[in-house]
């Protein structure tokens, strides 16, 4: 009986070090692995742009990452989603647009299985008031995971490169005027908003306490084409794929878009690098 008793014990002893060992083991933590550009890479950028995610992904099979509400993969959520924004930065910043496109549809395919990832993804570039949106760059992702979805043609509405879709509006005498009708200008500034929201007026405020805007504006440098649009967003739908107000579009003196429903920091800032004030 006491021999019997030494195993029923010794077993109990090997059952919990080894549901022990696995919780220790489903646990681990660790800070993100940054990748080395190699001495022989000519483009820093585009290497990084694909290989940006190479080290999370590496090796992770039985390593036992935690993965819950505040980690992904052992990374804390809030490291994983500032190494986000460096991506996307990245890709924002190389010189073709089409290699944004190849390296965030990478990563659509190489983290769909990662708990979290394209939720994230969807928060920094789809969600109207994040400071870093790019639909353009959603849309490519939402192309890997659900090619069906008919959120990838909205999405791709008026591209950032692409001349923007003519309409027609009233200016303020109510008069008829198009887009493409506006011409001699460097900028157009197209604004979709309405009188009584109130970013709408932040914007206003913005734009009218910039001195070097409001310079362009009065020699015809840049055009501000202010579009009404009431809660009823369906009329755009289809052809700006405006999902909130307001949504602003900076092009050039072509109608080509440079930004599509930027920030209004990040619009100034560009007009203020391009004329050197």
């Amino acid at each position: 009986m006491k021999e019997l008793n030494k195993i029923f014990a010794v077993l109990a002893l090997v059952l919990c070090s080894a549901a022990c060992g696995q919780r220790r083991s489903e646990n681990v933590v660790r800070s993100f692995p940054n990748m080395q550009i190699p001495a022989i890479v000519t483009s820093q950028a585009e290497w990084l742009a694909v290989h940006f995610w190479d080290g999370f992904l590496a090796d992770t099979a039985g390593k036992g990452y935690r993965s819950d509400s505040l980690h992904m993969l052992g990374v804390t959520k809030a490291e994983f989603e500032q190494e986000f924004s460096n991506f996307v930065y990245i890709c924002e910043n190389l010189g073709n647009r089409a290699d944004a496109f190849e390296a965030v549809r990478a990563y659509a395919r190489r983290l769909a299985a990662v708990p979290g990832a394209m939720k994230v993804a969807e928060l920094y570039l789809y969600d109207p008031n994040s400071p870093m949106r790019d639909e353009d760059l959603w849309g490519e992702m939402v192309a890997v995971s659900n090619p069906s979805d008919p959120l990838v043609a909205q999405c791709r509405l008026n591209p950032v490169g692409s001349r923007a879709t003519d309409f027609v509006y009233y200016d303020e005498d109510g008069r008829t005027r198009s887009l493409y009708g506006v011409q001699g200008a460097d900028f157009i500034i197209v604004l979709f908003g309405n009188i009584e929201c109130h970013a709408c007026k932040d914007i206003k405020a913005a734009f009218e306490s910039d001195g070097l805007l409001q310079e362009l504006l009065e020699s015809g440098e840049v055009v501000l084409v202010n579009i009404p649009v009431d809660d009823d967003l369906s009329d755009w739908e289809d052809i700006y794929h405006i999902r909130a107000i307001p949504s602003t579009y900076l092009l050039d003196g072509n109608q080509t878009v440079l930004m599509k429903d930027c920030p209004t920091d990040k619009l100034l800032n560009a007009l203020h690098n391009v004329y050197g004030r």
